[in-house]
This record gives structure tokens, sequence and C-alpha cells, in this order.
């Protein structure tokens, strides 16, 4: 995954869950978990 898709889709998908009523801070907390694992993965391909 390359970070121009992550970052695109998290912004798509936290505006539609903002729109439906999630918390901010879950949403926040979940794109820096996954934002993490990904830098991680990536980091161990090299």
């Amino acid at each position: 995954m390359t970070w121009r898709y992550f970052i695109g889709a998290s912004i798509l998908s936290a505006g539609l869950l903002l729109k439906v009523g999630a918390p901010v801070e879950a949403l926040a907390l979940g794109i820096a978990l996954v934002a993490a694992v990904n830098w991680r993965r990536l980091c161990r391909d090299k």
C-alpha cells in the first residue's frame, strides 16, 4: 500500500464515519494505528 492511497482512503473513510456519528478520538486512534502498522511493514520490507 502506498502512502498516497492510504491518505486518500483515510480522508474518505473518516469523512463518511464522521457523517454517521463516529467519535473523532476513535477515528484518529484507528488511523494512527493503521499508519503505524503500515510504516512498520514497509520498513521491514526494505
